[in-house]
């Protein structure tokens, strides 16, 4: 393990880092550690919620006090909240090495995940409305933008949960793929963060190892779309770049009933297969846990250098080996197609 990785784990076991963990009951009681044992932090840009573990040391409790059942956990950082979750575990070990407490929590966007959307259909849905019905009765402060209305159908089946109502609706309306930020913020229409990162161990963020993954395996190159109750899959939709690397690889969608064009569907199932089809992961010791989609650039002596890259996720952890966190990168298609023009 690195001398700098040693030094940031006893900083935070000695209490000398800004790092506050603080466990609140339901009741409003609460306790604040911030010694940890160890730590897990992963976030991914296909999964709605964060998740977050930590185990803490215990001190002995007075004669006839316990620990309550506590409810959320928030992680202070340098005097701001840097995450806020919901406990779904909470287990204390007492054996001979001592006493510990271990949470395991996700972060507010479980909320959304873990209630179904009452079905119902939208015939003109506006942003507004669509938060204030299935954002804001779980304690989601107002949406940040313009309120738009859109004349296009929404259908809400039974078994569809709050965030695939939003999900569903930001992708087919807004074009945007919603997102609940570190801290608990739903953000409908995300805005990628300003600045951009630069990972190169010559001036940059300096990282252990680099790997490289083209997954071919992910990659399709045509769709094939129904969307006449009577019809047969006739829209096709391909990926041009795809067949012309060779990959031969095609997959069918129903899309009968659906509002949007059988072509629209088949270029969103294209789209995230491109996006799955590649990616950087970097080993970056101590703690640099990026904002997702925040932009990005790769130098690399054997590799290359990389631009139009985005990060997609984020997997930290703190223990007696060290701190380091992974970060994975992958293209920014958009941006790409703009440098190579």
């Amino acid at each position: 393990k690195s001398s700098a990785a040693s030094d940031v784990y006893k900083r935070q076991r000695e209490g000398g880092a800004a790092v506050i963990y603080r466990l609140t009951a339901y009741g409003g009681e609460t306790r604040e550690f911030t010694k940890p044992a160890s730590v897990r932090f992963s976030a991914d840009r296909d999964a709605p919620a964060h998740s977050l573990e930590a185990r803490f040391p215990l001190e002995p409790l007075g004669s006839g006090q316990r620990l309550p059942e506590f409810h959320t956990i928030q992680v202070v950082k340098d005097g701001a909240v840097f995450f806020r979750g919901l406990i779904d575990e909470q287990t204390i070990l007492v054996d001979g090495d001592g006493a510990g407490i271990e949470v395991c929590s996700r972060s507010m966007a479980a909320l959304l995940l873990d209630n179904e959307a009452i079905p119902q259909t939208y015939y003109v849905p506006s942003t507004r409305l669509i938060y204030q019905r299935h954002a804001q009765p779980y304690g989601f402060s107002e949406f940040s933008g313009k309120d738009k209305a859109f004349s296009t159908k929404l259908q809400i089946e039974k078994g569809a949960s709050e965030w695939e109502v939003i999900e569903s609706f930001c992708r087919d309306a807004l074009g945007t793929r919603p997102q609940v930020t570190f801290t608990g913020e739903l953000q409908m229409e995300p805005q990628d963060p300003e600045a951009e990162a630069l990972f190169s161990n010559c001036g940059g963020i300096f990282y252990a190892s680099i790997r490289e993954e083209r997954l071919r395996c992910k990659r399709l190159s045509q769709v094939l779309v129904r969307s006449e109750r009577l019809g047969g899959y006739s829209t096709q939709v391909w990926d041009s770049q795809a067949a012309g690397d060779g990959i031969l690889r095609r997959r069918l969608l129903n899309a009968v009933d659906d509002p949007k064009t059988p072509v629209f569907r088949g270029q969103l199932l294209l789209d995230k297969s491109r996006e799955q089809a590649y990616q950087l992961e970097l080993a970056c010791p101590g703690e640099r846990i990026l904002p997702l989609e925040t932009r990005a650039r790769v130098t690399d002596p054997v590799l290359g250098d990389f631009e139009a890259l985005k990060v997609s996720g984020i997997s930290y952890r703190l223990d007696s080996a060290g701190e380091q966190t992974l970060v994975i990168l992958r293209k920014d298609w958009e941006a790409e197609s703009d440098v190579a023009g």
